[in-house]
């Protein structure tokens, strides 16, 4: 789990970078990221593939024990939903001119696929607590 927190992370940051660089990264007199832009959203596209792969690896390992399965079934289908809603809206607005509403959304996501990665990991970290007796 923390391979994909990590992967998360490195995709929020990249695409920071991203973002800062391109052409919705304030008004248009702000002063934009020195980094090749091209090159910035290759990285981030990998570091998103490469996410999900662990996320799909992770998949196969929990098909194999039930007790695993049950347990993170739910908090990783809400991440897994997340996360490829993300992934296409990404790729939709980069193929199509990086859109600004797109550009929006893709932000928002972010925010919310962070939240979801939180949530997911602070629930694989702690054991299950019984509040019976």
């Amino acid at each position: 789990m923390r391979v994909i927190a990590l992967g998360v992370t490195v995709a929020v940051v990249t695409g920071t970078v991203v973002t800062g660089a391109g052409p919705h990264a304030g008004d248009e007199n702000a002063v934009r990221l020195n980094v090749d832009i091209s090159t910035v959203a290759r990285i981030h596209g990998a570091s998103v593939i490469a996410t999900l792969i662990a996320a799909v690896v992770l998949v196969v390992r929990l098909r194999a024990s039930a007790q695993d399965q049950q347990y993170l079934q739910e908090g990783f289908t809400k991440w897994l939903t997340v996360a490829m809603l993300q992934a296409v809206i990404g790729y939709v607005q980069y193929f199509t001119g990086v859109p600004e509403l797109l550009v929006l959304a893709h932000v928002a996501g972010a925010s919310l696929l962070y939240v979801a990665t939180t949530q997911l990991l602070l629930d694989t970290s702690r054991p299950a607590v019984s509040l019976v007796r």
